[in-house]
């Protein structure tokens, strides 16, 4: 299940092409003359769909996996901070920030195992019934420090990598620079659409 929440929060978190980074930081904090490359509506992996027009930025996640089904919907904004060279292939991205405003987030449970478990330990208060969907946008994961909407609101420093009609992302999961922002792509994308 958290494996969805990160996908949605790091606008389909991608992995792969491993390497160091050289930071040519050429910034242009808050620049919106590039921001036109991507506006327009993306549909990625997972149920997740983001829409960017200028500096605003609306992502919704819809995701049905055994047992459970999860929709996120937030809205904040985007801003390009600058490029910066990543290896292998010396492919110059742009240093991104998206920030989420708003955000709702609702879990529904189909299976008597979660709503056992999601029970047992009180998650959001308990009294999780069968597909009956239940706001958790405050609520804590068990093993987790913020509550889903709480992450989403942080603000997350990523890269993006437009190529044709396909947005590359990030992973701050695998290596990230001095100032936050991933060194790494993932061989999956959003397409436009």
């Amino acid at each position: 299940m958290k494996k969805y929440i990160v996908v949605a929060l790091s606008l389909v978190a991608f992995l792969a092409m491993s390497g160091c980074s050289k930071n040519d930081d050429n910034s242009t904090s808050g620049d919106t003359s590039q921001k036109t490359k991507y506006e327009g509506t993306w549909q990625g992996a997972e149920g997740v769909t983001f829409v960017v027009d200028g500096s605003t930025l609306q992502m919704t996640m819809d995701k049905r996996d055994e047992g459970t089904h999860i929709h996120i919907e937030g809205g904040g904004s985007l801003s390009i901070e600058g490029t910066k060279t990543i290896q292998p292939n010396n492919k110059t991205v742009d240093k991104v920030i998206h920030d989420f405003v708003t955000c709702n987030t609702e879990l529904t449970l189909s299976t008597t195992e979660y709503i056992n478990y999601y029970n047992s330990i009180s998650f959001c208060g308990g009294g999780w019934q069968i597909n009956t969907a239940k706001d958790i946008s405050d609520c804590v994961f068990p093993g987790e420090s913020d509550s889903v909407c709480g992450e989403m609101k942080m603000g997350k420093k990523d890269i993006f990598l437009l190529e044709g009609n396909k947005l590359y992302s990030g992973d701050i999961d695998l290596d990230v620079d001095a100032a936050g922002y991933p060194n790494v792509l993932d061989t999956e994308f959003m397409t436009k659409q």
